[in-house]
């Protein structure tokens, strides 16, 4: 139908196989949830980005961002890799080896929070070094001090709400990740804020809502599975295996959170906390772009793994593409509104901002849409046993991300910062979108996907075109970009219409936002 030529091997037929539309509907279940969730989340947290951006300015946002820059590499190096690891043997055991999932359970927090400790005391044992030796800044040595205690909360809360994914829910996750510390952080900064407590309060709040979320995680965590309290169940541990699935991933991920981060601290390094605090203003709203992609992987990932586990690989590359139809049209429409609509974005944050941050944004928003684009390719692999495809990409990306930021900010500051992650993110996607192909024959595209970028291409440089007729409407031209994008983008993908997978995300998505009592079931559709 709408697929590119299908993979070797026969290729079900997405309209008849009821097993595939039942995959698309689990998916779209933790996909639907999640998505509000993090929608939420995701405005949150810009509220707050905004509130720093006011009342710290570029300097205060750029010192607070290079701190936060050293705790989340402490974090990831602290969590081993078990949140990934650990989700996936969670998803394997689930529901035939209780004791195992109850090992796997206790083990992961624990070792996480032995190592978010040591991590943390790490961080605070060097923190004049780090100031004054890296970043050539004596004044961040307090506030990576201060900062060190968040290092075990962060990580205890992370690994708490990844292990909760392995029970193929997602709902609990949003809850303390996307809600609860997001929520709690904005209220008891801003009550910091106006108190008059600058960057000290705003540390303070950051370490105080990941210890309310962390608590609410482990309480999910025993909701979902009541036998982690009951002794009855003994424990078993296999931390060979744990450790077998997990340490792949560690190195996966420290380098994955380099690379998030290697344009901050480089900045921070070459030239100057201003520069850092434009940046992540400006860094802000094309990293919403992935939204979607995090929704959807939330609750793809343990199908993926419990799918390849079984055999089932017709059944995994159809969720595949349909997972990344569904980011697609989320992710396209929302790169055209931040290209039409840019200055008025970085606005926001305040005018100081607006001056370069508009070009950052745009710059940036290019690699977060090839990156949402590849769908489930990483996550594909790591859940298939290819951890090592991973690592060797990843280590590829942070070299060149490193060696085009050594290049670039020097001469471009902010703007050459967002050239290297862009082409570097480019770059990575690529290369795990070619070995997901040679190695497990999957691709995530099908004719549709392609076609609405096409369809976004085309409004794109319609807009372009049409540049001085729409600028005629003065301060009201950003809305008639918006239109003209945006909205000609939604007609085209309602014209073209929806198949049967995306009409079960659809009526998911109107459950959600809309309180609907319930969707139809997989059987109403004709065909």
């Amino acid at each position: 139908m709408d697929e590119l030529p299908k993979e070797k091997g026969p290729f079900p037929d997405r309209g008849k196989d009821s097993r595939i539309l039942s995959d698309a509907k689990k998916a779209a279940k933790g996909a639907g949830f999640t998505l509000l969730g993090s929608g939420i989340g995701a405005a949150l947290e810009l509220v707050g980005q905004i509130l720093l951006a006011r009342f710290l300015g570029m300097g205060g946002l750029g010192l607070y961002s290079l701190g936060m820059a050293a705790v989340r590499i402490a974090e990831v190096v602290a969590r081993l890799g078990i949140p990934l690891g650990g989700t996936r043997l969670v998803s394997i055991y689930k529901g035939t080896d209780q004791p195992r999932v109850k090992g796997v359970l206790l083990s992961s927090s624990g070792i996480c929070l032995l190592s978010g400790c040591l991590t943390g005391l790490i961080l605070w044992l060097s923190a004049d070094s780090v100031a004054q030796r890296i970043f050539n800044n004596p004044e961040m040595a307090w506030v990576l001090r201060a900062l060190a205690p968040a290092v075990p909360c962060v990580t205890l809360m992370a690994v708490s709400s990844s292990l909760l994914t392995g029970f193929h829910t997602t709902k609990f996750t949003v809850l303390s990740r996307n809600l609860i510390e997001p929520g709690v952080n904005l209220v008891l900064m801003a009550s910091f804020l106006i108190l008059g407590q600058g960057l000290k309060g705003v540390i303070w709040a950051f370490i105080a809502s990941h210890i309310v979320a962390g608590i609410c995680a482990l309480g999910f965590m025993v909701k979902l599975f009541p036998s982690l309290t009951d002794s009855s169940v003994r424990p078993v541990y296999d931390l060979r295996r744990l450790m077998g699935n997990s340490v792949p991933i560690l190195l996966i991920g420290v380098l994955n959170y380099v690379l998030a981060w290697t344009d901050t601290v480089m900045l921070g390094i070459l030239s100057s906390t201003s520069a850092v605090g434009l940046y992540r203003a400006s860094s802000r709203i094309p990293m919403i772009l992935p939204l979607f992609l995090n929704a959807t992987n939330s609750i793809y990932a343990p199908l993926a793994a419990s799918l390849h586990a079984k055999g089932e690989r017709e059944r995994l590359a159809g969720i595949l593409k349909t997972t990344t139809r569904w980011v697609t049209y989320a992710t396209v429409p929302g790169f055209l509104f931040i290209i039409f609509g840019s200055t008025e974005i970085m606005s926001m944050f305040g005018k100081e901002f607006t001056k370069q941050g508009n070009t950052v944004m745009v710059v940036l928003a290019v690699g977060c849409l090839v990156n949402s684009l590849t769908g489930g390719t990483g996550m594909t692999l790591m859940m298939c046993g290819r951890q090592d495809i991973q690592l060797y990409a990843a280590v590829g990306c942070v070299a060149l991300n490193i060696f085009l930021n050594m290049l670039l900010i020097p001469n471009f500051g902010a703007i050459g910062a967002a050239i290297a992650t862009s082409i570097s993110m480019c770059a990575v996607n690529v290369a795990k979108l070619f070995f997901l192909w040679k190695l497990l024959d999957l691709h995530p595209f099908s004719m549709r996907t392609l076609g609405i970028v096409a369809a976004g291409l085309g409004l794109l440089c319609l807009v372009w075109i049409m540049k001085g007729l729409v600028e005629v409407f003065g301060s009201w031209a950003f809305v008639a970009r918006i239109l003209v994008g945006v909205g000609g983008l939604i007609v085209f993908i309602i014209l073209w219409g929806l198949d049967k997978q995306d009409l079960i995300l659809w009526r998911e998505l109107k459950l959600k936002f809309l309180g609907k009592k319930q969707i139809a079931e997989l059987d109403s559709f004709p065909g």
